[in-house]
């Protein structure tokens, strides 16, 4: 997505164009811990980046939009934006009600997809033992978990291959 030099930009990017992303919050304000490796990679003049015409353009407007507050605007973001965020939070992460009905409704997914782990409690023991945590009594199943590695069933996404095979399907 960013190259750290011109003639890397050229090698990523090919023909395509790409332009330097300006200098975001060059005085460094919107770091939130520095100490603990936290800082603005974009505000630094001596390392640029380069990245293609709308992340650098977005990346621009981003620059403007938070040098660009005046009173009006943090007043806004005091008295509207940061309690609105805070009652979002309340609704959504602090709330048990909420993680209740996500653990549910997760659950009568599964089951809708005929995952019924009342089933087969044999196979609810090897899934477990075949997670790669830290856990007790996980990783037990490695061979099983690497041949699913292999036959890509898990760690894997759609992709526009898996979408665009010889074989036409006709959904209707």
């Amino acid at each position: 997505m960013f190259a750290r030099s011109e003639g890397e930009a050229r090698a990523v990017f090919g023909d395509a164009p790409f332009q330097r992303v300006e200098v975001i919050d060059p005085a460094q304000e919107l770091n939130v811990n520095i100490s603990a490796g936290a800082s603005n990679p974009f505000g630094d003049v001596a390392k640029p980046f380069y990245a293609r015409p709308g992340v650098a353009e977005a990346l621009k407007k981003t620059s403007l939009v938070t040098e660009g507050s005046g009173a009006l605007a943090r007043i806004y973001e005091s008295l509207v934006l940061y309690p609105k965020a805070t009652s979002q939070i309340a609704k959504t992460i602090l709330s048990p009600v909420t993680h209740i009905r996500n653990f549910v409704s997760a659950g009568a997914f599964a089951a809708a997809n005929g995952i019924l782990p009342a089933a087969d409690p044999a196979a609810i023991k090897q899934a477990y033992q075949a997670l790669q945590t830290g856990l007790k009594g996980t990783r037990q199943q490695n061979e099983l978990y690497q041949e699913l590695l292999e036959l890509g069933v898990v760690n894997s996404n759609v992709r526009l291959g898996d979408l665009s095979t010889t074989k036409r399907c006709k959904l209707w």
